[in-house]
């Protein structure tokens, strides 16, 4: 720890007394191209190939590496490169300013360059993802999931663990400003014992270790990966996880972009599936570097053409919608937030209504963001201190929804990742009337399982439906929309002929709610379920019993 504090103090004083920038510097060619597309297992993992195997992707001309003897003529000429982008087919150059405009911005291999860091800063600043309150720890309750029982529910997963996904075989990248504490408190546990933990990196200072700066990647790890019987069970806490440390908390620079778009690629060469961003710019420390609305295309800033990359590569982004909808200059969502490929997700209250904090859409280019929305108010999180508390951000809701991401995906495995983002979206409880401040609303494992299975109706989506149809034991599950909570539903179970058979009131009724009926009840056959309710009056489904 003390060498770690020294090379922080150290780096600062050089960095500063050269008076050197940071650039992203874009080349105009690659080199050895037919050679590297013939042999992928040079730069990305079996994994990573596999990956775009499964879903018919070509390795791409952005896929192969930089040109080494541009990258050794920039070290000839003093500048130093921290990291190359292949997909950008760049390189992250901190050279003197002098340096950089009278020789390398001319150089012949040089296409453009875009400003990361200057040296001029104003005071630290705190973007608005690390304003999240936490309160005093949470009382422990006898469920499983303890207070954390709502976030889980809403979108369905407890229905999604009953059934056995978990998130095993699914690995996950969370990218954030670190993971104070993680290796040493108890709700990870799990984690470590387990070998879950595959690899750890912090992008901002150019090592392994990601477990000493900023709290807000221990709490959005959390969520997905906790595991605290009576008080906390992450989404996904069976899925193996890189933790990447991208943002530094103590100034804010497009240099944690790049950062994200290094991180992602790194994910990309080690096979991983998914991306967890609670992470969101728009100002910057030099406010010449600020982004602008216009700029909200799916296009134009480096993490969000980064997003897009990740998505091309195969995996799915998951990314935090941003906690500026209260505020009066920026209220919309922020980057990388409006990609087009990538799932992200707004925040609502445990009831399910919009928090007014979350950021909304629409894009400049018009189109609907977020795409979702989960529980990000009052949510059970872990923190370093070793003790659950309750934080609120669309930091937390973006993991929480991470988690069903991993099991649809593990339930599917055959499908692509824009399909799991599709059926994701379909099974929102606004689907066919979506907004810009819930997008296709709080979506559901069960609608969306359902529909990755086959079942394109969009009337399993958008109505209350029941499951499996058809039925071969006496457990039935019925599915309702999230405007349902809370209120009372009667099911009926009607024979062929239109004997009533089975009837069940649901009271206090949740998303998904299992239904038993005595087998000796049933023969093969057909039947019709009538579904009554305050909200809807009634809705008549035709039940098959194999």
């Amino acid at each position: 720890m003390k060498t770690n504090i020294l090379y922080g103090i150290f780096f600062g004083f050089i960095f500063q007394s050269q008076a050197q920038y940071t650039y992203l510097v874009y080349f105009k060619d690659k080199q050895n191209i037919e050679n590297y597309y013939a042999i992928p297992i040079s730069f990305l993992s079996q994994k990573s190939i596999e990956r775009r195997k499964k879903q018919k992707i070509a390795i791409r001309f952005a896929d192969l590496p930089v040109n080494t003897k541009y990258i050794d003529s920039l070290k000839k000429l003093g500048a130093e490169v921290w990291y190359n982008s292949r997909w950008f087919n760049a390189a992250y150059v901190k050279c003197d300013t002098n340096l950089f405009k009278n020789t390398i911005s001319t150089l012949g291999f040089v296409n453009k360059y875009e400003v990361l860091y200057t040296k001029t800063a104003s005071s630290l600043r705190i973007e608005n993802f690390r304003k999240e309150k936490k309160s005093e720890r949470v009382s422990i309750s006898s469920s499983d999931y303890g207070n954390a029982a709502s976030q889980v529910s809403m979108i369905c997963l407890d229905e999604m663990h009953k059934q056995g996904f978990h998130g095993e075989g699914m690995t996950i990248a969370v990218t954030d400003g670190g993971f104070t504490n993680a290796n040493n408190v108890y709700f990870f546990d799990s984690l470590f014992v387990n070998n879950q933990i595959k690899g750890t990196f912090d992008f901002v200072r150019k090592d392994k270790d990601v477990y000493s700066y900023s709290s807000h990647g221990t709490n959005v790890l959390s969520c997905i990966g906790g595991y605290a019987k009576g008080q906390l069970i992450g989404t996904a806490y069976k899925s193996d996880f890189y933790l990447f440390r991208t943002e530094d908390d103590a100034t804010e620079y497009p240099i944690e972009e790049a950062n994200w778009l290094m991180a992602a690629e790194k994910a990309d060469s080690l096979g991983v599936d998914i991306i967890n961003v609670s992470l969101g710019y728009n100002t910057f420390d030099n406010t010449n570097l600020n982004h602008k609305l216009e700029e909200s295309d799916g296009k134009s800033t480096i993490i969000t053409r980064a997003a897009d990359f990740a998505a091309g590569a195969g995996m799915i982004v998951v990314v935090s919608a941003g906690n500026s909808g209260n505020s009066s200059t920026w209220n919309k969502i922020t980057f990388p937030a409006d990609a087009d490929s990538v799932l992200t997700v707004g925040a609502v209250t445990s009831v399910g209504n919009v928090s007014g904090f979350s950021g909304y859409g629409p894009t400049a280019d018009g189109r609907i963001k977020p795409d979702v929305a989960a529980q990000g108010v009052d949510c059970v999180i872990g923190a370093p201190s070793n003790v659950i508390v309750r934080g609120n951000g669309t930091s937390f809701s973006a993991p929480i929804m991470t988690g069903l991401v991993a099991g649809l995906w593990q339930a599917n495995t055959s499908l692509t990742n824009m399909e799991i983002i599709d059926f994701i979206r379909k099974s929102g409880s606004i689907y066919a009337t979506p907004d810009n401040r819930m997008g296709y609303g709080i979506p559901c494992f069960t609608r969306a399982n359902t529909l990755a299975k086959g079942k394109k109706d969009l009337t399993f989506v958008t109505e209350r439906y029941i499951y499996p149809n058809p039925l071969t034991a006496g457990k039935l599950n019925l599915v309702v929309n999230i405007s349902d909570l809370g209120k009372t539903i009667l099911v009926e179970l009607f024979s062929i002929s239109g004997k009533r058979i089975f009837e069940q009131k649901i009271e206090n009724i949740n998303l998904t709610n299992e239904l038993e009926i005595a087998n000796d009840l049933l023969v093969a056959g057909l039947y019709f379920v009538r579904i009554s309710g305050e909200s809807f009056g009634t809705k008549n489904v035709k039940l098959i019993k194999n």
